[in-house]
């Protein structure tokens, strides 16, 4: 009797320290037509004073498709603080930037401080991205504040494997 209630009690420990745990989705690639792959990497989140960004991105390399990426973020502000992202860009471990395309907002949440960004990446920059070591995705408020997020690492390991899968 005891030995099962030991039993039990180990399980349910086990269930919830497994339910406790955040894993993170690895990359998805996804068969788009003959010859035409689309790969995904799913949402990762960083922080920095006080604000956190939610990031994806998705490639698809088809040549009759540009700009290929499309880069997705939300911007989780804080209270009281309702300022529009203007730009972004990566910021490279020796300081160079990578840029993006034009931004659009998706939409604006008042009441969760959320705004949702989309914005797009030639095929000549994501080349950069993808051979180059990232420190942090930049982003430049509209009221001249810049916010620099370190590149989660997830990202990073994703854009290391989206390199590995695409190159020749």
């Amino acid at each position: 009797m005891v030995m099962r209630k030991t039993r039990t009690m180990l399980a349910f420990l086990a269930a919830a320290l497994l339910s406790s745990c955040t894993t993170t989705m690895p990359m998805q690639t996804l068969f788009v037509r003959e010859g035409v792959l689309q790969y995904y990497i799913p949402e990762s989140s960083s922080r920095t004073a006080g604000y956190k960004l939610d990031i994806d991105l998705t490639f698809r390399d088809d040549p009759d498709v540009e700009p290929p990426v499309t880069i997705n973020y939300s911007l989780h502000y804080p209270p009281r603080d309702s300022s529009i992202p203007a730009h972004q860009y990566f910021l490279t471990r020796s300081g160079a930037r990578i840029a993006t395309g034009k931004s659009t907002l998706l939409y604006r949440e008042r009441s969760r401080s959320t705004v949702r960004i989309s914005t797009v990446m030639s095929r000549i920059a994501l080349k950069e991205l993808l051979s180059t070591p990232l420190s942090a995705f930049v982003v430049e408020l509209g009221d001249s504040r810049t916010l620099a997020f370190p590149l989660p690492g997830h990202f990073s390991r994703e854009l290391r494997h989206l390199s590995e899968d695409i190159s020749p």
